[in-house]
């Protein structure tokens, strides 16, 4: 469901595990679940 659009650079990709995410809040959201381990 990711679609690559050269004309938005508001995507916020997870370095882990290469996961988008369309917000900040999604992604250290997300960022956290990592660090838990």
């Amino acid at each position: 469901m990711a679609v690559q659009n050269p004309g938005r650079m508001t995507d916020f990709t997870c370095r882990q595990c290469t996961m988008v995410f369309l917000n900040m809040p999604s992604l250290l959201d997300h960022m956290n679940t990592h660090h838990e381990e």
